[in-house]
């Protein structure tokens, strides 16, 4: 059984205007990776019309703390009314999206006392209650602190890296 304690909650980014999505992407993973994250996919959905494309990502990377504690930032990337444009900068065409981006980050502390402590399951109820209402260790503390941080530091060079696009 796996304990989620919701740490950082909806903190969404807009942007509108002209940007390449695969950029972004690349730029985040790259943050991601450099903070000790694991990638991983959960959901991909991409709608076309004639006119514009809508594009939904949900990523779920996962960095390992302990055994038994695990930090996930949760990513939800949606593009709509995407339309494809081309821009000559610096003498070379170059392919961008232009539209609406929204990207929500959730920032999860998951864990998993179950596998170590299987055979004692009060043990397992009393560790809860007990870092739940009365003490929390000085290690949750900081673990949960290291979170908001990666999450924070995410956000912010995302940001930068997209307010960059008015600038082309």
């Amino acid at each position: 059984m796996v304990e989620k304690n919701l740490v950082v909650d909806q903190k969404t980014l807009e942007y509108r205007g002209l940007f390449e999505l695969d950029e972004v992407i690349g730029t985040l993973n790259s943050l991601l990776q450099s903070k000790g994250y694991e990638l991983q996919e959960k959901k991909a959905e991409e709608k076309v019309s004639e006119e514009e494309k809508n594009i939904f990502l949900e990523l779920r990377p996962l960095k390992r703390i302990t055994n038994y504690q695990t930090l996930m930032i949760k990513v939800t990337i949606n593009a709509k009314n995407l339309t494809e444009e081309v821009h000559t900068i610096g003498g070379k065409k170059r392919h961008f999206h232009k539209g609406n981006l929204t990207l929500v980050f959730d920032g999860w502390s998951l864990t998993d006392f179950e596998r170590k402590t299987q055979e004692k399951m009060l043990n397992y109820f009393i560790r809860g209650v007990i870092s739940k209402y009365l003490y929390r260790s000085p290690t949750e503390g900081k673990i949960i602190g290291e979170l908001k941080s990666d999450t924070d530091f995410v956000y912010n060079q995302l940001k930068s890296f997209l307010n960059l696009y008015k600038y082309q």
